[in-house]
């Protein structure tokens, strides 16, 4: 535990942080980085599942130079979609990511259009469940990611803390 006092007076207290580690393997360390780009790019696909659903942002998608017409939601998702793909694959296979595999991956992990709700909630364990795979490959990495700290600030004006 930290404490930090501001200027105004303001108390900080910070919980956790870098716990002292032995230094990563190779494979922990690239396993942490591809966990944590994993479980990030999830909470996105998670949060905008409906709009992978939606038939008209599909359609939009399947015609050239249409990005532009789709819903900033559809873009977040579909960017997020391949970041998780890009981080499950990478640590796999090490090599490019080929198209049929990404398409592969995009059918199986991800809302499509006409998905019922056990089919999607199938599609977050199956991401669920390659996201503690990493977690595990990457030993004591993730635990020390920021991720893990948990930050506290004292506001003497109102005496809460937040």
């Amino acid at each position: 535990i930290a404490l930090t006092i501001g200027a105004d007076g303001s108390i900080q207290m910070t919980q956790g942080g870098a716990a002292k580690i032995k230094p990563l393997t190779a494979n922990e360390g690239k396993a942490t980085g591809f966990y944590n780009r994993a479980n990030a790019s999830d909470a996105i696909i998670t949060e905008l599942e409906q709009t992978g659903t939606e038939l008209g942002q599909f359609i939009l998608g399947q015609i050239p130079m249409t990005n532009f017409a789709r819903s900033p939601e559809y873009q977040r998702l579909d960017q997020a979609k391949r970041d998780w793909i890009s981080a499950v694959l990478r640590l796999e296979s090490g090599a490019a990511i080929g198209e049929s595999e990404f398409e592969n991956y995009d059918l199986a992990y991800f809302p499509q259009v006409g998905d019922s709700p056990e089919v999607l909630e199938q599609k977050r364990r199956g991401r669920k469940l390659h996201a503690d795979s990493l977690k595990f490959q990457s030993g004591a990495g993730v635990s020390a990611t920021p991720s893990t700290t948990t930050t506290l600030t004292y506001d003497p004006n109102t005496g809460e803390l937040k």
